[in-house]
């Protein structure tokens, strides 16, 4: 039962990568994946700089908008939408917030480093472990804030982001956290 939950989980998180459009007729074209394409040209950027520290998050801050002004197809304000709403998803897979508390990485910064590395269906089936190895310390700090995040998808001119909507994925993360079974470790 446990793994059939965990492989509709998976699917359901690849679905969410590949930006997939339901198809109910064979004339429906598919919309591009904006922010894949911006996570892309982060990566290649980001590994193209000389002299960058897995831990400068000002040099990542700067490649991520680079990367988001080098793609026509989506806005800063659509990227970082996109960005929390797929964190949403990714936050309620139970054995990534496992791994997180056993790894002690924070949940919040985890969840958007491996989104926008395109890591979430590799995390996802094979753990952070196997896939960062020794590299856990590209999970360690957030490039976006909770407040920036909650901005670019409530804020508009008319309305302001309240306290609850700002702290909405750390309130998700820190309930989600209380509830996990005990860890393997202990």
């Amino acid at each position: 039962m446990q793994k059939n939950l965990q492989e509709l989980i998976l699917a359901s998180l690849i679905n969410d990568d590949q930006n997939v459009v339901s198809k109910k007729s064979s004339n429906v074209k598919r919309q591009p994946n904006y922010f894949g394409y911006v996570n892309s040209k982060y990566e290649s950027l980001l590994a193209n700089q000389i002299g960058a520290k897995d831990g400068d998050m000002e040099l990542k801050r700067r490649t991520i908008e680079e990367s988001i002004s080098r793609v026509s197809g989506i806005s800063h304000k659509e990227y970082l939408t996109t960005l929390r709403d797929t964190m949403c998803k990714y936050v309620y897979y139970l054995p990534f917030l496992m791994e997180c508390r056993d790894l002690d990485v924070e949940p919040f910064a985890a969840a958007q480093s491996i989104i926008i590395l395109n890591r979430q269906a590799k995390v996802s089936k094979k753990g952070l472990t196997h896939v960062f190895g020794n590299r856990l310390d590209l999970l360690k700090e957030a490039i976006f804030t909770e407040t920036e995040l909650a901005e670019a998808k409530y804020g508009t001119v008319e309305n302001s982001v309240t306290d609850a909507q700002k702290t909405q994925l750390s309130t998700l993360i820190r309930n989600a956290m209380s509830i996990l079974p005990a860890s393997s470790e202990a």
